[in-house]
């Protein structure tokens, strides 16, 4: 049965689906990880531990969440129950439909794979892959690149480059998803390596204009491998 069945299944507490979540990433080699090998690997990386990291966010005191994963072939990647204490807060749906979306590189797969091969990589700024995978020559190389981080008075080349990866996908994930169900979150996961507060800080502020509100209710960024969860 794939890792991901049981998310399927029935509306799990939020902090049932996180145990299980990440229970069911410890069952894949560093190599199956990074290669997203093996039956369910790929969706419960890319879409279920960030929906994880997600409601560690969302639920709060007074506030339950339940999450039932539905993943590819519906209109949606999961839907949430909200229960509230108190009753709804005047913002709160009892119930949302979440879909989540990967803000990486064209290359991110070949740093991954570098990863799986060497357990190393400077990254994707200058990377590229020779020889053939069929005759076992293929190599993956990468180069560090330098990099000011002063260059500009507030923002980083970083936070300048995960900018624009988070505004092709809020632009794209709006363009295609107009008429589906409402209310919608959408969930925006990020994996730049280690930035500062202020950094997270300048690209919330740099994308918060691209946001489509009359497509999704709410929209996070999420870096789920550093439990980090931002509103914008």
């Amino acid at each position: 049965m794939s890792v991901i069945q049981e998310f399927k299944e029935s509306y799990l507490p939020a902090s049932i689906f996180t145990r299980k979540a990440y229970d069911a990433l410890e069952r894949f080699s560093t190599e199956d990880f990074f290669m997203r090998r093996g039956d369910g690997c790929k969706d419960l990386v890319q879409e279920v531990i960030p929906i994880a990291a997600f409601l560690k966010y969302f639920e709060i005191p007074g506030r339950n969440i339940k999450c039932k994963y539905y993943g590819s072939g519906h209109k949606y990647d999961a839907k949430i129950r909200v229960y509230e204490r108190d009753g709804n807060s005047g913002w709160t749906e009892t119930e949302y439909f979440l879909e989540v979306t990967m803000a990486v590189s064209k290359k991110e797969n070949l740093v991954r794979e570098e990863l799986a091969m060497s357990g190393f990589s400077f990254g994707d700024k200058d990377i590229e892959c020779f020889g053939s995978r069929h005759k076992g020559t293929r190599k993956i190389v990468s180069r560090p690149v330098a990099e000011d981080k002063y260059v500009h008075p507030v923002k980083s080349a970083r936070s300048i480059r995960l900018s624009t990866l988070v505004r092709e996908r809020l632009t794209d994930k709006a363009r295609r998803q107009k008429n589906y169900p409402m209310p919608r979150i959408l969930l925006v996961q990020c994996d730049p390596g280690p930035i500062s507060l202020n950094e997270w800080a300048t690209v919330c502020d740099d994308v918060h204009e691209t946001i489509d509100r009359s497509v999704f209710a709410l929209t996070f960024i999420v870096n789920c491998w550093q439990n980090i969860v931002f509103p914008i």
